[in-house]
Parts: C-alpha cells; sequence; structure tokens
C-alpha cells in the first residue's frame, strides 16, 4: 500500500436516483501533477487502479442561496480502492433544473481514506443531464487533500447509475476515471 502517492483511474460516487441525468463525455485534459519542494518525498507516484463506490443518496436540504429549482441529493459511499485501501465517499449533489430541458449536476466531494489523509474533488455535468433519470456522468477536477494526499492532482470523469429505492431515496454507484497523482514519502 502507498501512504501518499498515486495516479488513479477511480470510481466514485455522484449519484445516486436522487440525481438525474444522462451523458456521455470526453476526458477533460489531465492536471500538471503537484510539485513539492518538501523534504524526504520522493517524486511523483503513479498507478492506474479503478475503484467504484457502493453508494446510497436521499433528498436533502441545499446550502443557503441555491436557486428554488434546484435539488440536493446527499450521498455516501463506500470502495476498497487499489492502491489507497478502504475509503469513504461523501457530498452533497445540486440537481439544477433551472432549464428543465438542459438540467446540470455539480457538487464538492471528498474521499476519506482510512488513516491516510482526504481528497478533495469537484464535479459538474460536461452536457446537459435528464432530470429524470439516476444515470449519468460528470467530470472531476481534484481541488486539494490532506494528510498522504497533501499535494494530489488530477482529472477524469465519474460515471453514475442508481435507482430509487423509496421516494426521494436510492442506491448506485460512481465510477471514477482518470488521473490522481500525489506525492509520496516514500513508505509502502
Amino acid at each position: 500500500m502507498l501512504a501518499g502517492g498515486l495516479l488513479l483511474s477511480a470510481c466514485g460516487t455522484k449519484g445516486g436516483a436522487g440525481v438525474h441525468g444522462s451523458s456521455s463525455t470526453a476526458l477533460p485534459p489531465a492536471a500538471t501533477p503537484a510539485s513539492s519542494t518538501t523534504a524526504n518525498l520522493a517524486p511523483t507516484t503513479t498507478l492506474a487502479p479503478i475503484a467504484t463506490f457502493s453508494v446510497t443518496w436521499s433528498e436533502a436540504n441545499c446550502p443557503p442561496g441555491t436557486p428554488d429549482t434546484t435539488s440536493c441529493y446527499a450521498n455516501t459511499g463506500t470502495a476498497d480502492i487499489a492502491g489507497l485501501g478502504p475509503a469513504t465517499e461523501s457530498y452533497t449533489l445540486l440537481a439544477e433544473g433551472s432549464n428543465p430541458s438542459c438540467g446540470g449536476w455539480r457538487a464538492d466531494v471528498a474521499w476519506t481514506v482510512a488513516g491516510k489523509g482526504t481528497i478533495e474533488f469537484t464535479i459538474k455535468s460536461p452536457r446537459c443531464q435528464s432530470l429524470n433519470s439516476p444515470n449519468g456522468t460528470t467530470n472531476y477536477i481534484v481541488t486539494g487533500g490532506s494528510g498522504a494526499y497533501k499535494g494530489v492532482s488530477g482529472s477524469g470523469t465519474v460515471d453514475s447509475t442508481g435507482h430509487e429505492t423509496a421516494p426521494g431515496r436510492g442506491t448506485g454507484t460512481d465510477r471514477w476515471t482518470g488521473t490522481l497523482s500525489a506525492l509520496s514519502n516514500g513508505t509502502s
């Protein structure tokens, strides 16, 4: 197991049934790997695992100032990510419906890797998402990290599939594909 570095094609959570959408998208340009002058750190380490989060979702209160045309869904998921270990994912998905024929999804996502740190992402739909489907695609960009993942960078896509199990709640999977790189402190 790496204590700090990775390049990752991962699966994650974005979704569930409260969020609707279906779209396909091209991968955004890869982010430039982080650099650091911190002592005792090896060069950027890269891996190519894929992670899929099993997700549950439910309707949630939207953040203050969110337009009335937006629905919000709390998402939590778990995965055992190759090269990282057991992880949880959490975020509130905003399903924006100001234009019902061209909805959009967005969220700030956090992965917490047991005993190692967190990785933070922003996800956003690159195209219109159907607001009548729990399936869709978003692009992700890494926005930060803590602990072993300080200096993390990367980008890619999240493909979400889900189904409603009761009104306003459901289950699904999020599959993250792309890059994730971090500095390694040389331990494994």
